[in-house]
């Protein structure tokens, strides 16, 4: 989407409607003069850059490292450099630093006492580096961070999108070096082939160089049930047993889906089923094929069911081919590959429709690999003379990738179980209840036709597009009647309940808005932010007397964790390849090294995919919500002996939903544990230093301390977490620190 024009005094940030799901554009005030310009001075606009991965490329090390290097030997000989998709800055100032050393020196001011002379559009002019950069927060970090380092008018910024950009305008000629990290994880999901197809045209040079030369997507066939159960319903639906249908909300798709993760976890359940193979290689000193299509005949090595595929790919990031860095995952052994875990490149899994093909060893299957603009897709089948136009047509027809952790959590026997027998309990007696479903809660809104053949229940699905008839073949035969209401919760009238007042209010607590959001603001109708206004407060009118609700309840837990990998790639920047990067630290959300006057903010992730884990405490409550009453604030503290010596590098919180008065039925969100997969995120709360912790002593230990006066170390032994609920902005604070537990 084109960023809007804005004024200076002020900056759009995209956002996502808690209610709707759908993005939308709020003005954000820019505060000139503090620190940072006003980035991250709001809380809004400080979170939307924050759940970024900008912070975390940055301390790719490895990256950083393997671009500087193929830039300093790109820049001899280069007239004119063109950096597309700026970001801080970073590719632009190695560039200049290259030039200005070769072989040139710098005055007092950091600007070049020497400049090259080049001839450009037949005038004669100094040097030339060209940075644009779309994003305007990222522009005007850039802006900072250029002035920091004396850069000087070394780098001349421009806040355009490439495409937008026209030589005589925007850059006096053609760049003859490009240098670019537009990539994600598929590799051509941030725009990589059209933006290399319009510089090509209008921007560069017929003998233009690149930073980085060449990229290479490599594939291997594997075998994973999880794959599988997150990204096909259809084919876990058969196992449940509820009778409560999910395949009529096409959550599954016919032509595969395909999703960026780590897959280093799921070594324990992946069996590798090929070698690996390349798939397709573009070369950036060309301009690519808008589409492309390769066919492969691969050997397969054991015997097992073909459930996907998993791809990486390898940066050769200069024309010799000396200089690379790979995504691959661990189980592929090469040299190029980054020494430490990071979460702004993952591998791509590409699911194969349905449960996937039989394969057996020594067979040969033909893998058909296609790419558009912006995606791979890919078709394995076991008889080698498919058709190639219906194999080509059905890889065509593939729709946008389901959310994998939504199709998980609703294929789940267990997550099926626990709502379903919440319900039951709620309506057991009560004679034709009506029951309101907020939060796009599919499974309660069936669960809830399903248990009562008298129920009327009205279903509220801002996130999803859904309407009466999708619910048809979701229950029995024999169920209640199912009404879905497009309209706001919080405007809810009498009349729109057909004079009825609400018997059971109820949420999952998972809507398809919230993928990647902290777990408590999975349930939205008690939890709300963004706005003041708090749906379960406003719909009191409406309720019954004896009216319940599900969740009755929900706990806010947490654990001290060891988690290093994640740690690191959250640390304050200083230095980045010789560049000073302090000025973002605040505005990108960075949590380790934070001086003591700052506090780093609570982040979602799925700690499963975050590297290294390993709990030191066992799992402890800090506060509980009570859903029933109105939005209240909430406090809690706690103290947990440490069960586990070790190195503490934050708090892992999350929600235990708790469906009933009793507190018997409970849905919790915990991490599984190392390696474990879950379909859900947690809060993670990293400490701005690592803290060395040891085993709280039992009561047999501290009897011997006692007798033998020996004394006890000062390493703490104890972790002390507080935690705070503002109902006014619906936000939850988290502060640990660390004490002694001696008796």
């Amino acid at each position: 989407m084109d960023e809007p024009h804005v004024p200076l005094s002020g900056i759009l940030q995209q956002r996502l409607d808690p209610l709707t799901g759908q993005s939308e554009w709020v003005v954000v005030a820019s505060e000139e003069g503090t620190e940072d310009g006003g980035l991250g001075a709001s809380g809004v606009y400080s979170e939307a850059l924050t759940y970024t991965t900008y912070l975390d490329m940055l301390n790719d090390t490895a990256r950083n490292r393997a671009y500087n290097l193929a830039i300093q030997k790109a820049v001899k000989g280069a007239h004119h450099v063109l950096d597309i998709g700026a970001g801080t800055g970073l590719l632009s100032m190695m560039a200049w630093r290259a030039i200005c050393d070769h072989p040139k020196t710098m005055d007092a001011e950091g600007e070049s006492s020497n400049p090259v002379q080049i001839t450009c559009s037949n005038s004669s002019v100094g040097t030339i580096i060209t940075a644009c950069e779309s994003y305007l927060p990222m522009v005007r970090l850039a802006h900072k961070l250029l002035q920091a380092n004396k850069v000087g008018s070394g780098v001349r910024l421009i806040h355009k999108r490439s495409d937008e950009m026209e030589v005589g305008t925007d850059m006096p000629c053609r760049a003859d070096l490009l240098i670019s990290e537009i990539l994600d994880s598929q590799l051509l999901g941030e725009g990589l082939i059209p933006t290399l197809r319009h510089a090509h045209e209008h921007l560069l040079t017929q003998d233009v160089r690149s930073v980085p030369a060449k990229a290479t997507i490599y594939a291997q066939i594997v075998e994973c049930n999880y794959l599988s159960r997150c990204y096909d319903s259809t084919g876990v639906e058969e196992q449940l047993a509820d009778e409560l249908s999910i395949r009529s909300y096409s959550l599954s798709h016919a032509a595969g889906s395909a999703h960026a993760m780590h897959v280093d976890p799921l070594t324990s359940q992946m069996e590798l089923l090929s070698a690996p193979f390349k798939v397709f290689t573009f070369d950036f000193s060309k301009m690519p094929d808008e589409q492309g299509q390769s066919v492969h005949f691969i050997e397969i090595v054991q015997d097992g069911q073909a459930h996907g595929i998993v791809s990486w790919w390898v940066l050769q990031l200069d024309e010799e081919g000396s200089i690379f860095y790979s995504t691959a995952p661990t189980w592929i052994k090469t040299a190029q590959m980054s020494p430490r875990w990071c979460e702004h490149w993952r591998q791509f899994v590409f699911t194969l429709p349905g449960n996937g093909i039989q394969v057996s060893a020594g067979e040969t299957v033909r893998v058909t690999s296609i790419h558009d603009a912006i995606s791979v897709h890919y078709m394995v089948v076991g008889n080698a003379h498919i058709d190639e136009e219906a194999a080509t047509s059905s890889m065509k027809s593939a729709s946008s990738p389901p959310m994998y952790d939504r199709v998980g959590a609703l294929g789940d026997q267990s997550w099926h179980s626990i709502i379903r027998a919440a319900v039951d309990k709620a309506l057991l007696g009560r004679v034709a209840p009506l029951c309101l479903v907020l939060d796009d809660s599919l499974l309660m809104t069936m669960a809830s036709a399903s248990a009562n053949s008298a129920a009327h229940v009205v279903a509220m699905t801002p996130g999803l597009s859904i309407n009466c008839q999708s619910f048809e073949h979701g229950t029995k035969a024999k169920s209640g009647t199912i009404r879905v209401l497009k309209k706001k919760p919080a405007l809810l009238v009498l009349k729109d309940l057909e004079g009825r007042k609400v018997d059971v209010l109820m949420a999952e607590p998972y809507y398809a808005a919230c993928v990647g959001m902290l777990p408590w603001r999975l349930l939205r109708f008690w939890l709300r932010f963004w706005v003041s206004r708090y749906e379960r407060t406003q719909l009191t009118p409406l309720l019954a007397d004896n009216f319940t609700i599900i969740p009755f309840q929900g706990r806010l837990c947490g654990v001290a964790v060891f988690m290093p990998d994640l740690w690191h790639s959250r640390c304050c920047l200083g230095s980045v390849e010789g560049f000073d990067h302090s000025l973002v630290n605040r505005t990108l959300g960075a949590c380790g090294l934070l001086p003591p006057s700052l506090e780093g903010p609570l982040l979602p992730y799925a700690v499963w995919q975050c590297g290294q884990y390993k709990e030191l405490t066992d799992a402890f409550t800090l506060m509980t919500f009570s859903f029933l009453n109105p939005i209240e604030a909430v406090e809690g503290s706690t103290q947990a002996p440490v069960l586990r010596g070790g190195v503490c590098h934050g708090v892992v919180v999350w929600i235990d939903w708790v469906f009933d008065p009793l507190g018997d039925i409970v849905l919790s969100t915990r991490p599984a544990g190392a390696n474990l997969p879950s379909y859900v995120k947690q809060g993670v709360k990293l400490l701005s230093y690592p803290v060395n912790v040891e085993a709280a002593p039992t009561q047999d230990k501290i009897e011997q301390k006692k007798d033998d006066m020996v004394a006890t170390t000062r390493v703490p032994n104890c972790v002390e977490v507080s935690s705070s609920f503002d109902s006014a902005t619906g936000e939850i604070s988290v502060d640990t620190s660390f004490g002694f537990l001696e008796s």
